[in-house]
Protein backbone atom coordinates (compact mmCIF):
# COMPACT_ATOMS: atom_id res chain seq x y z
CA UNK A 1 0.00 0.00 0.00
CA UNK A 2 3.09 2.17 0.18
CA UNK A 3 3.28 5.05 -2.60
CA UNK A 4 6.35 4.55 -4.87
CA UNK A 5 8.60 7.38 -5.55
CA UNK A 6 10.11 7.86 -8.68
CA UNK A 7 14.31 7.23 -8.73
CA UNK A 8 16.83 8.42 -11.25
CA UNK A 9 17.05 6.20 -14.19
CA UNK A 10 21.06 4.53 -13.70
CA UNK A 11 23.01 3.88 -16.33
CA UNK A 12 21.80 -0.12 -16.79
CA UNK A 13 18.43 0.03 -15.83
CA UNK A 14 15.76 -2.24 -17.72
CA UNK A 15 12.32 -3.54 -16.54
CA UNK A 16 13.39 -7.34 -16.21
CA UNK A 17 16.95 -6.29 -14.16
CA UNK A 18 15.14 -4.66 -11.57
CA UNK A 19 15.08 -6.38 -8.25
CA UNK A 20 16.98 -9.09 -6.46
CA UNK A 21 14.84 -11.64 -7.47
CA UNK A 22 15.32 -12.17 -11.09
CA UNK A 23 19.03 -11.43 -10.42
CA UNK A 24 19.88 -14.42 -8.21
CA UNK A 25 18.52 -16.95 -10.21
CA UNK A 26 19.65 -15.73 -13.42
CA UNK A 27 22.98 -16.25 -11.29
CA UNK A 28 22.55 -19.73 -11.94
CA UNK A 29 22.30 -19.83 -15.29
CA UNK A 30 25.39 -17.56 -15.89
CA UNK A 31 27.44 -20.13 -13.85
CA UNK A 32 26.22 -22.71 -15.87
CA UNK A 33 27.23 -21.32 -18.96
CA UNK A 34 30.17 -20.22 -17.84
CA UNK A 35 30.88 -23.19 -16.81
CA UNK A 36 30.51 -24.95 -20.24
CA UNK A 37 31.35 -21.74 -22.65
CA UNK A 38 33.59 -19.37 -21.16
CA UNK A 39 37.05 -21.37 -22.52
CA UNK A 40 35.58 -22.10 -25.74
CA UNK A 41 36.66 -19.84 -28.08
CA UNK A 42 34.09 -16.93 -29.17
CA UNK A 43 34.07 -18.87 -32.95
CA UNK A 44 32.60 -21.66 -31.72
CA UNK A 45 29.49 -19.99 -29.95
CA UNK A 46 28.61 -18.05 -33.34
CA UNK A 47 26.00 -19.77 -35.49
CA UNK A 48 27.08 -20.54 -39.34
CA UNK A 49 27.97 -17.43 -41.04
CA UNK A 50 28.74 -15.26 -38.10
CA UNK A 51 32.44 -14.03 -38.34
CA UNK A 52 34.17 -13.14 -34.62
CA UNK A 53 35.08 -9.70 -35.63
CA UNK A 54 31.18 -8.78 -36.78
CA UNK A 55 27.83 -9.63 -37.07
CA UNK A 56 25.66 -9.93 -39.85
CA UNK A 57 22.49 -7.92 -39.98
CA UNK A 58 20.16 -10.43 -40.47
CA UNK A 59 17.14 -7.49 -40.63
CA UNK A 60 18.50 -3.85 -41.50
CA UNK A 61 21.05 -1.84 -42.85
CA UNK A 62 21.31 1.73 -43.13
CA UNK A 63 22.88 5.34 -42.98
CA UNK A 64 21.84 5.69 -39.67
CA UNK A 65 23.64 7.27 -37.10
CA UNK A 66 22.49 5.48 -34.38
CA UNK A 67 25.11 7.40 -31.68
CA UNK A 68 22.66 10.61 -32.65
CA UNK A 69 19.89 8.79 -32.27
CA UNK A 70 20.28 7.46 -28.97
CA UNK A 71 21.63 10.92 -27.91
CA UNK A 72 18.38 12.30 -29.17
CA UNK A 73 16.42 10.00 -27.85
CA UNK A 74 18.23 10.41 -24.53
CA UNK A 75 17.76 13.70 -24.52
CA UNK A 76 13.65 13.91 -24.88
CA UNK A 77 13.20 11.28 -22.46
CA UNK A 78 15.19 13.65 -19.99
CA UNK A 79 13.21 16.72 -20.66
CA UNK A 80 10.25 15.08 -21.14
CA UNK A 81 10.85 14.01 -17.41
CA UNK A 82 11.99 17.47 -16.33
CA UNK A 83 8.24 18.99 -17.95
CA UNK A 84 6.56 16.35 -15.71
CA UNK A 85 8.77 17.58 -13.03
CA UNK A 86 7.91 21.05 -13.53
CA UNK A 87 4.12 20.21 -13.37
CA UNK A 88 4.67 18.66 -10.39
CA UNK A 89 6.59 21.42 -9.18
CA UNK A 90 3.64 23.80 -9.59
CA UNK A 91 1.64 21.33 -6.94
CA UNK A 92 4.17 21.94 -4.14
CA UNK A 93 4.04 25.62 -4.68
CA UNK A 94 0.79 25.90 -3.69
CA UNK A 95 0.22 28.01 -0.59
CA UNK A 96 -3.13 26.99 0.13
CA UNK A 97 -4.90 23.01 0.88
CA UNK A 98 -7.15 22.36 -2.40
CA UNK A 99 -10.49 21.84 -0.78
CA UNK A 100 -10.25 17.81 -1.58
CA UNK A 101 -7.84 17.91 1.30
CA UNK A 102 -9.21 20.33 3.62
CA UNK A 103 -11.00 18.03 6.08
CA UNK A 104 -7.98 15.47 5.66
CA UNK A 105 -4.89 17.67 6.68
CA UNK A 106 -3.98 21.14 8.52
CA UNK A 107 -2.66 23.57 7.18
CA UNK A 108 0.43 23.14 9.09
CA UNK A 109 1.24 19.42 7.75
CA UNK A 110 -0.01 20.47 3.97
CA UNK A 111 2.88 23.02 4.25
CA UNK A 112 5.26 20.55 5.63
CA UNK A 113 3.95 17.60 3.30
CA UNK A 114 5.03 20.19 0.10
CA UNK A 115 8.44 20.66 1.72
CA UNK A 116 9.31 17.41 2.31
CA UNK A 117 7.98 17.01 -1.77
CA UNK A 118 10.12 19.90 -2.70
CA UNK A 119 13.16 18.56 -1.10
CA UNK A 120 12.76 15.40 -2.91
CA UNK A 121 11.88 17.23 -6.25
CA UNK A 122 15.16 19.31 -6.11
CA UNK A 123 17.43 15.84 -4.87
CA UNK A 124 15.39 13.97 -8.22
CA UNK A 125 16.27 17.00 -10.47
CA UNK A 126 19.96 17.40 -9.53
CA UNK A 127 20.43 13.44 -9.67
CA UNK A 128 18.62 13.53 -12.90
CA UNK A 129 21.10 16.01 -14.68
CA UNK A 130 24.05 14.39 -13.37
CA UNK A 131 23.05 11.11 -14.88
CA UNK A 132 22.13 12.69 -17.66
CA UNK A 133 25.50 14.50 -18.06
CA UNK A 134 27.17 11.31 -17.65
CA UNK A 135 25.28 9.44 -19.97
CA UNK A 136 26.50 11.96 -22.58
CA UNK A 137 29.94 12.14 -21.82
CA UNK A 138 30.25 8.26 -21.93
CA UNK A 139 28.27 8.27 -25.03
CA UNK A 140 30.02 11.46 -26.69
CA UNK A 141 32.76 10.48 -26.14
CA UNK A 142 33.43 7.11 -27.44
CA UNK A 143 33.82 5.76 -23.80
CA UNK A 144 32.01 2.35 -24.49
CA UNK A 145 34.69 1.22 -27.04
CA UNK A 146 37.72 3.01 -24.80
CA UNK A 147 36.84 0.53 -21.42
CA UNK A 148 36.36 -2.20 -23.76
CA UNK A 149 39.64 -2.11 -25.42
CA UNK A 150 41.52 -0.96 -21.98
CA UNK A 151 40.10 -3.79 -19.96
CA UNK A 152 40.91 -6.19 -23.00
CA UNK A 153 43.95 -4.97 -22.96
CA UNK A 154 44.13 -5.55 -18.63
CA UNK A 155 42.35 -9.21 -18.83
CA UNK A 156 44.92 -10.15 -21.65
CA UNK A 157 48.48 -9.18 -20.29
CA UNK A 158 47.57 -9.73 -16.47
CA UNK A 159 44.76 -12.66 -16.50
CA UNK A 160 45.83 -14.20 -19.32
CA UNK A 161 42.53 -13.84 -20.67
CA UNK A 162 42.02 -13.34 -24.58
CA UNK A 163 38.94 -11.56 -26.04
CA UNK A 164 37.49 -15.27 -26.54
CA UNK A 165 36.11 -15.16 -23.27
CA UNK A 166 33.18 -13.01 -24.22
CA UNK A 167 31.36 -13.90 -20.82
CA UNK A 168 34.34 -12.92 -18.65
CA UNK A 169 34.99 -9.76 -20.13
CA UNK A 170 31.07 -9.22 -20.75
CA UNK A 171 31.32 -9.67 -16.74
CA UNK A 172 33.75 -7.49 -16.34
CA UNK A 173 32.31 -4.51 -18.20
CA UNK A 174 29.23 -4.69 -16.89
CA UNK A 175 30.75 -4.64 -13.27
CA UNK A 176 32.83 -1.68 -14.14
CA UNK A 177 30.12 0.89 -15.74
CA UNK A 178 28.18 -0.86 -12.04
CA UNK A 179 31.17 0.38 -10.19
CA UNK A 180 30.97 3.97 -11.71
CA UNK A 181 27.51 4.38 -11.15
CA UNK A 182 27.54 3.35 -7.95
CA UNK A 183 30.13 5.69 -7.22
CA UNK A 184 28.03 8.43 -9.05
CA UNK A 185 24.94 7.71 -7.20
CA UNK A 186 26.26 7.64 -3.65
CA UNK A 187 26.69 10.98 -2.54
CA UNK A 188 22.94 11.60 -3.70
CA UNK A 189 22.23 8.52 -1.71
CA UNK A 190 23.59 9.72 1.21
CA UNK A 191 22.34 13.25 1.29
CA UNK A 192 18.86 11.84 0.77
CA UNK A 193 18.81 8.95 3.70
CA UNK A 194 20.87 11.32 5.87
CA UNK A 195 19.90 15.13 5.13
CA UNK A 196 16.31 14.54 3.24
CA UNK A 197 14.91 11.77 4.98
CA UNK A 198 16.21 12.98 8.73
CA UNK A 199 15.04 16.29 8.20
CA UNK A 200 11.92 15.13 8.67
CA UNK A 201 12.10 12.37 10.73
CA UNK A 202 12.05 9.39 8.52
CA UNK A 203 15.31 8.50 8.74
CA UNK A 204 16.07 6.02 11.47
CA UNK A 205 19.27 4.51 10.06
CA UNK A 206 22.72 5.01 11.44
CA UNK A 207 25.57 5.16 9.18
CA UNK A 208 27.68 2.28 9.99
CA UNK A 209 23.80 0.28 9.40
CA UNK A 210 23.48 2.51 6.04
CA UNK A 211 26.77 1.29 4.45
CA UNK A 212 26.34 -2.37 5.81
CA UNK A 213 23.17 -2.59 3.94
CA UNK A 214 24.82 -0.82 0.72
CA UNK A 215 27.85 -2.90 0.63
CA UNK A 216 25.69 -5.86 0.91
CA UNK A 217 23.32 -4.94 -1.83
CA UNK A 218 25.58 -3.88 -4.02
CA UNK A 219 27.62 -7.24 -3.85
CA UNK A 220 24.35 -9.04 -4.30
CA UNK A 221 23.10 -6.43 -7.15
CA UNK A 222 26.53 -6.11 -8.90
CA UNK A 223 27.20 -10.08 -8.99
CA UNK A 224 23.56 -11.50 -9.81
CA UNK A 225 23.57 -8.27 -12.61
CA UNK A 226 26.64 -9.70 -13.94
CA UNK A 227 25.45 -13.28 -14.15
CA UNK A 228 22.26 -12.13 -16.21
CA UNK A 229 24.50 -10.30 -18.60
CA UNK A 230 26.18 -13.41 -19.08
CA UNK A 231 23.65 -15.43 -19.20
CA UNK A 232 22.07 -13.25 -22.31
CA UNK A 233 25.30 -12.78 -23.95
CA UNK A 234 25.85 -16.52 -23.82
CA UNK A 235 22.49 -17.45 -25.11
CA UNK A 236 22.44 -14.79 -27.65
CA UNK A 237 25.53 -16.54 -29.02
CA UNK A 238 24.65 -19.85 -28.64
CA UNK A 239 21.05 -19.62 -30.02
CA UNK A 240 21.80 -17.11 -32.90
CA UNK A 241 18.74 -15.00 -34.29
CA UNK A 242 16.25 -16.61 -32.54
CA UNK A 243 17.79 -16.38 -29.07
CA UNK A 244 14.77 -14.08 -27.89
CA UNK A 245 12.56 -17.25 -27.62
CA UNK A 246 15.19 -19.07 -25.30
CA UNK A 247 16.70 -16.12 -23.79
CA UNK A 248 13.06 -14.77 -23.01
CA UNK A 249 11.62 -18.34 -21.63
CA UNK A 250 14.61 -18.63 -19.38
CA UNK A 251 14.81 -15.49 -17.67
CA UNK A 252 10.43 -16.10 -17.56
CA UNK A 253 11.61 -19.11 -15.79
CA UNK A 254 14.13 -18.03 -13.71
CA UNK A 255 11.89 -15.36 -12.48
CA UNK A 256 9.08 -17.18 -11.32
CA UNK A 257 11.37 -19.37 -9.21
CA UNK A 258 13.03 -16.53 -7.69
CA UNK A 259 9.52 -15.02 -7.01
CA UNK A 260 8.78 -18.01 -4.54
CA UNK A 261 12.73 -18.05 -3.03
CA UNK A 262 12.56 -14.16 -2.54
CA UNK A 263 11.77 -14.52 1.05
CA UNK A 264 15.35 -16.21 2.01
CA UNK A 265 16.73 -12.42 0.73
CA UNK A 266 14.56 -10.76 2.89
CA UNK A 267 16.38 -11.92 6.25
CA UNK A 268 19.78 -10.58 5.09
CA UNK A 269 18.32 -7.07 5.46
CA UNK A 270 15.82 -7.36 8.56
CA UNK A 271 14.74 -9.36 10.80
CA UNK A 272 11.26 -11.04 10.73
CA UNK A 273 9.50 -11.74 14.41
CA UNK A 274 6.50 -13.56 14.93
CA UNK A 275 3.47 -11.58 16.16
CA UNK A 276 3.35 -11.40 19.97
CA UNK A 277 0.05 -13.39 21.23
CA UNK A 278 -3.23 -10.84 21.20
CA UNK A 279 -5.89 -9.28 20.26
CA UNK A 280 -4.23 -8.39 17.32
CA UNK A 281 -2.94 -11.50 16.58
CA UNK A 282 -6.33 -13.39 16.62
CA UNK A 283 -8.47 -10.46 14.59
CA UNK A 284 -5.65 -10.77 12.07
CA UNK A 285 -6.03 -14.75 11.94
CA UNK A 286 -9.54 -14.93 12.04
CA UNK A 287 -9.99 -12.43 8.73
CA UNK A 288 -7.43 -15.10 7.17
CA UNK A 289 -9.53 -18.03 8.27
CA UNK A 290 -12.31 -15.80 6.93
CA UNK A 291 -10.97 -15.36 3.33
CA UNK A 292 -9.85 -19.47 3.19
CA UNK A 293 -6.31 -17.90 2.92
CA UNK A 294 -3.57 -20.21 3.90
CA UNK A 295 -1.50 -18.59 6.51
CA UNK A 296 1.50 -20.43 7.75
CA UNK A 297 3.66 -17.17 9.34
CA UNK A 298 2.48 -13.63 10.82
CA UNK A 299 5.44 -11.56 11.25
CA UNK A 300 6.36 -8.10 11.88
CA UNK A 301 9.31 -6.81 10.59
CA UNK A 302 11.84 -4.32 11.90
CA UNK A 303 11.18 -1.13 9.10
CA UNK A 304 11.82 0.95 11.89
CA UNK A 305 15.60 0.74 11.98
CA UNK A 306 15.48 1.75 8.75
CA UNK A 307 12.72 4.27 8.26
CA UNK A 308 9.86 5.52 9.77
CA UNK A 309 7.62 4.42 6.61
CA UNK A 310 4.87 2.38 6.82
CA UNK A 311 3.52 -0.62 4.89
CA UNK A 312 2.57 -4.37 5.09
CA UNK A 313 2.13 -6.72 2.85
CA UNK A 314 1.15 -10.93 1.62
CA UNK A 315 3.67 -13.19 -0.29
CA UNK A 316 4.84 -16.49 0.09
CA UNK A 317 3.81 -19.70 -2.09
CA UNK A 318 1.25 -22.46 -2.44
CA UNK A 319 0.07 -22.94 1.19
CA UNK A 320 3.11 -21.68 2.60
CA UNK A 321 1.84 -18.19 2.63
CA UNK A 322 2.87 -15.41 5.19
CA UNK A 323 1.71 -11.99 6.35
CA UNK A 324 3.79 -9.49 6.89
CA UNK A 325 3.65 -6.29 8.85
CA UNK A 326 5.76 -3.26 9.09
CA UNK A 327 6.34 -2.70 13.20
CA UNK A 328 5.62 1.11 12.00
CA UNK A 329 2.51 0.27 10.74
CA UNK A 330 1.40 -1.23 13.71
CA UNK A 331 2.70 1.57 16.14
CA UNK A 332 0.56 4.17 13.99
CA UNK A 333 -2.51 1.87 13.86
CA UNK A 334 -5.12 0.89 16.02
CA UNK A 335 -5.92 -2.77 15.37
CA UNK A 336 -9.50 -1.93 13.08
CA UNK A 337 -7.27 -0.17 10.89
CA UNK A 338 -4.69 -2.48 10.61
CA UNK A 339 -6.99 -5.05 9.55
CA UNK A 340 -8.54 -3.14 7.28
CA UNK A 341 -4.81 -2.23 5.85
CA UNK A 342 -4.51 -6.75 5.85
CA UNK A 343 -7.58 -6.70 3.95
CA UNK A 344 -6.09 -4.85 1.31
CA UNK A 345 -3.48 -7.07 1.06
CA UNK A 346 -5.82 -10.03 0.99
CA UNK A 347 -7.68 -8.60 -1.75
CA UNK A 348 -4.60 -8.20 -4.01
CA UNK A 349 -4.19 -12.26 -2.82
CA UNK A 350 -8.35 -13.22 -3.49
CA UNK A 351 -8.26 -11.33 -7.03
CA UNK A 352 -5.17 -12.93 -7.78
CA UNK A 353 -3.63 -9.66 -8.53
CA UNK A 354 0.01 -11.24 -7.96
CA UNK A 355 -0.46 -13.95 -10.45
CA UNK A 356 -2.00 -11.88 -13.13
CA UNK A 357 1.25 -9.74 -12.83
CA UNK A 358 3.49 -12.76 -12.71
CA UNK A 359 2.23 -13.59 -16.06
CA UNK A 360 1.39 -10.50 -17.65
CA UNK A 361 5.67 -9.61 -16.55
CA UNK A 362 7.25 -11.76 -19.79
CA UNK A 363 5.31 -10.08 -21.82
CA UNK A 364 7.60 -7.03 -21.73
CA UNK A 365 10.32 -9.29 -21.31
CA UNK A 366 9.80 -11.12 -24.92
CA UNK A 367 9.39 -7.16 -26.36
CA UNK A 368 12.15 -6.12 -25.07
CA UNK A 369 14.37 -9.07 -26.39
CA UNK A 370 12.35 -9.62 -29.80
CA UNK A 371 13.64 -5.59 -30.22
CA UNK A 372 16.82 -6.38 -29.12
CA UNK A 373 17.66 -8.88 -31.87
CA UNK A 374 17.61 -6.03 -34.54
CA UNK A 375 20.56 -4.09 -32.62
CA UNK A 376 22.80 -6.88 -31.77
CA UNK A 377 23.35 -8.29 -35.09
CA UNK A 378 23.82 -4.86 -36.84
CA UNK A 379 27.08 -3.71 -37.23
CA UNK A 380 26.16 0.22 -38.21
CA UNK A 381 25.35 0.20 -34.31
CA UNK A 382 28.45 -0.56 -32.84
CA UNK A 383 30.45 1.38 -35.30
CA UNK A 384 28.27 4.20 -34.66
CA UNK A 385 30.22 4.10 -31.00
CA UNK A 386 33.34 3.42 -32.37
CA UNK A 387 33.25 0.03 -32.27
CA UNK A 388 35.44 -1.48 -35.57
CA UNK A 389 37.92 -4.51 -34.35
CA UNK A 390 35.34 -6.45 -32.18
CA UNK A 391 31.20 -6.03 -31.79
CA UNK A 392 30.76 -6.74 -28.42
CA UNK A 393 27.42 -7.61 -27.92
CA UNK A 394 27.40 -6.43 -23.86
CA UNK A 395 27.85 -2.98 -25.53
CA UNK A 396 24.89 -3.68 -27.89
CA UNK A 397 22.90 -4.83 -24.98
CA UNK A 398 23.61 -1.70 -23.18
CA UNK A 399 23.16 0.61 -26.77
CA UNK A 400 19.85 -1.09 -27.26
CA UNK A 401 18.46 -0.15 -23.67
CA UNK A 402 19.35 3.63 -24.31
CA UNK A 403 17.29 3.21 -27.83
CA UNK A 404 14.28 1.21 -25.79
CA UNK A 405 13.53 3.99 -23.34
CA UNK A 406 10.48 5.32 -24.97
CA UNK A 407 9.06 1.80 -25.40
CA UNK A 408 10.20 1.08 -22.06
CA UNK A 409 8.35 4.13 -20.87
CA UNK A 410 5.40 3.46 -22.25
CA UNK A 411 4.70 -0.11 -20.83
CA UNK A 412 5.81 1.20 -17.52
CA UNK A 413 3.02 3.87 -18.34
CA UNK A 414 0.78 1.17 -18.93
CA UNK A 415 1.61 -0.64 -15.92
CA UNK A 416 1.05 1.46 -13.83
CA UNK A 417 -2.70 1.80 -15.18
CA UNK A 418 -3.33 -1.99 -14.28
CA UNK A 419 -1.31 -1.36 -10.92
CA UNK A 420 -3.48 1.50 -10.19
CA UNK A 421 -6.86 -0.06 -11.03
CA UNK A 422 -5.51 -3.41 -9.01
CA UNK A 423 -5.22 -0.73 -5.85
CA UNK A 424 -8.78 0.25 -6.36
CA UNK A 425 -9.86 -3.38 -6.49
CA UNK A 426 -8.27 -4.43 -3.52
CA UNK A 427 -9.76 -1.04 -1.47
CA UNK A 428 -13.09 -2.49 -2.77
CA UNK A 429 -12.18 -5.81 -1.69
CA UNK A 430 -11.85 -4.60 1.54
CA UNK A 431 -14.52 -2.14 2.09
CA UNK A 432 -17.30 -5.77 1.17
CA UNK A 433 -15.44 -6.99 4.39
CA UNK A 434 -16.98 -4.06 6.47
CA UNK A 435 -13.68 -2.12 6.83
CA UNK A 436 -14.44 1.34 5.02
CA UNK A 437 -14.55 3.63 7.68
CA UNK A 438 -11.01 1.90 9.03
CA UNK A 439 -9.36 1.95 5.79
CA UNK A 440 -10.38 5.55 5.18
CA UNK A 441 -8.82 6.27 8.20
CA UNK A 442 -5.59 4.58 8.18
CA UNK A 443 -5.10 5.76 4.51
CA UNK A 444 -5.20 9.45 6.16
CA UNK A 445 -2.77 8.35 9.04
CA UNK A 446 -0.35 6.90 6.99
CA UNK A 447 -0.81 9.99 3.90
CA UNK A 448 -0.23 12.49 6.94
CA UNK A 449 2.64 10.66 8.52
CA UNK A 450 4.41 9.72 5.57
CA UNK A 451 3.75 13.08 4.59
CA UNK A 452 2.69 12.02 1.24
CA UNK A 453 1.23 14.36 -1.63
CA UNK A 454 -2.43 13.78 -1.76
CA UNK A 455 -3.13 15.99 -4.64
CA UNK A 456 -0.22 15.49 -7.02
CA UNK A 457 -0.35 16.66 -10.52
CA UNK A 458 -1.91 14.07 -12.90
CA UNK A 459 0.38 13.78 -15.55
CA UNK A 460 2.70 13.22 -12.61
CA UNK A 461 1.05 10.71 -10.96
CA UNK A 462 -0.40 8.79 -13.82
CA UNK A 463 3.53 8.44 -15.00
CA UNK A 464 5.30 7.56 -12.20
CA UNK A 465 3.03 6.21 -9.33
CA UNK A 466 1.87 2.48 -9.05
CA UNK A 467 -1.09 3.93 -6.78
CA UNK A 468 -3.26 6.16 -6.84
CA UNK A 469 -3.46 9.58 -4.92
CA UNK A 470 -4.82 9.16 -1.33
CA UNK A 471 -8.05 11.79 -2.66
CA UNK A 472 -8.76 9.30 -5.64
CA UNK A 473 -8.69 6.14 -3.06
CA UNK A 474 -10.99 7.82 -0.55
CA UNK A 475 -13.40 9.13 -3.35
CA UNK A 476 -13.15 5.18 -4.83
CA UNK A 477 -13.82 4.08 -1.43
CA UNK A 478 -16.91 6.05 -0.18
CA UNK A 479 -18.25 4.97 -4.33
CA UNK A 480 -17.51 1.49 -3.51
CA UNK A 481 -19.23 1.45 -0.42
CA UNK A 482 -22.61 2.66 -1.27
CA UNK A 483 -22.17 0.43 -4.34
CA UNK A 484 -22.04 -2.60 -1.61
CA UNK A 485 -24.79 -1.16 0.53
CA UNK A 486 -27.07 -1.29 -2.38
CA UNK A 487 -25.66 -4.28 -3.51
CA UNK A 488 -26.26 -6.14 -0.34
CA UNK A 489 -29.75 -4.46 0.17
CA UNK A 490 -31.24 -5.37 -2.53
CA UNK A 491 -30.27 -8.75 -1.85
CA UNK A 492 -31.67 -8.86 0.95
CA UNK A 493 -28.32 -9.24 3.12
CA UNK A 494 -28.28 -8.03 6.48
CA UNK A 495 -25.36 -5.24 5.44
CA UNK A 496 -22.30 -5.77 7.60
CA UNK A 497 -21.48 -2.18 9.20
CA UNK A 498 -18.73 -0.14 8.35
CA UNK A 499 -17.85 0.54 12.09
CA UNK A 500 -17.97 -3.00 13.22
CA UNK A 501 -14.93 -5.54 13.27
CA UNK A 502 -15.36 -8.49 11.04
CA UNK A 503 -12.13 -10.04 12.75
CA UNK A 504 -13.75 -11.28 15.05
Amino acid sequence: MSAMTAHSRPWFTDSWLRGCPKFFLTLLLAHCISASVTSTPVQALLPAGFATKGLTSHWFHGPVNYKALVIAIDFAVYFFHMYLRYRQYQCYKRQTRPTAIVDLVSEEQFVRSNAYGLDNWWLSCVTSTVNQAMDFVIMYYDLLPWVWNTMGAVLTQHGGLGPEYELTYSMVYFTLFGLHEWLLMLPFGLYDTFVVEARYGFNKQSLGLYLRDLVLDTLLTSTLAAGVIAALVGVIRWAGPAFFVYAGATLTALSWIMFFLSILIEPLFNTFTPLQDGELKEQVEALANRLKFPLAKLYVVDASKHTEHSNAYVDGVFRNKRIVLYDTLVKQLDNEEICAVVGHELGHWKLNHVVKNVLISPIETFIQLYLLSFIVYNPAVYHSFGFHDTLPLVAGITIFYQLYQPVGNALGFATNILSRRDEFEADAFAVRLGYARPLRTALIKMGQKGLSNMVPDPWFSAYHHTHPSLVERLAAIEAAQVAHATATSSEGQPLLSAGSTPCH
